[in-house]
């Protein structure tokens, strides 16, 4: 149960009511283990793919924002501001501080002449915020890797993340993919955010790890750089030249 789905204390009212009662008995056929029912071949219903991940509700949407403003006021308050080439910051959270957060922290130091991001899914409200970056001039090209589930699960997002991605120049990719990567090249530093986080918003606890380092971030590169995508969709793709 999602305790969210209550707006109001009178939802409660027979709560401990329904915890006290007893359950009603079995009946004999109820008792009896049962073997569940296969369904046949030809009654089993097609997978659909592409099915479009739905947008939140207006309520989802302020609950998604009041998450993001804590996320970035919580790393704001507890974390070091600049960023130093050569460093490294280990970072674990009680499902305070969101993925992309991280990442909005470098932007704040300094504008990306590259970044690529690799996670296995995506929020809709994040992808919304990726491509209002790259808009602003924030993020001059980005590269996007998405799990396979994309196409079945996440299709709106793959969508638009390929809209994004065209539009810097980039690519957005999919393939066998769970990893969570963030690349940024930038004129002050360059660092790699490493995450046990997806691109979406959620309370988890979530551990990760910043790098400051240009050979860092080139290991990764090239590795992504060498993808081949399932999506056919950016067959001219070249890969980004790194002054």
């Amino acid at each position: 149960m999602d305790f969210d789905d209550f707006d109001d204390i009178a939802d409660f009212e027979d709560f401990d009511e329904l915890m006290d009662a007893e359950p009603e008995p079995l009946t004999e056929a109820e008792a009896i283990p049962q073997e569940p029912k296969k369904k046949a071949k030809n009654d089993m219903e097609p997978k659909i793919l592409g099915t479009p991940m739905r947008y939140h509700t207006l309520r989802a949407q302020r609950q998604f924002e009041k998450r993001r403003f804590f996320s970035e006021k919580n790393l704001l308050d507890t974390f070091t501001w600049h960023l130093e080439p050569d460093a490294i910051y280990c970072v674990i959270t009680g499902g305070d501080i969101d993925q992309l957060s991280f990442l909005k922290h470098v932007l704040r130091q300094q504008s990306l002449k590259f970044c690529l991001l690799s996670s296995w899914c995506f929020g809709i409200e994040d992808v919304q915020e990726i491509g209002s970056w790259i808009e602003k001039g924030l993020i001059k090209r980005i590269d996007i890797y998405m799990g396979e589930i994309a196409r079945a699960s996440y299709a709106m997002c793959q969508r638009d993340l390929s809209a994004i991605a065209k539009r810097s120049g980039g690519r957005c990719a999919v393939f066998r993919n769970h990893s969570k990567v963030i690349l940024c090249y930038g004129d002050r530093f360059d660092c790699a955010i490493l995450s046990s986080a997806n691109v979406n918003t959620n309370p988890r606890t979530e551990n990760t790890t910043i790098i400051c380092s240009r050979e860092v971030c080139d290991f990764y590169k090239e590795y992504f750089d060498d993808i081949k995508a399932y999506n056919k969709d950016f067959d001219d793709w070249q890969k980004a030249a790194i002054e």
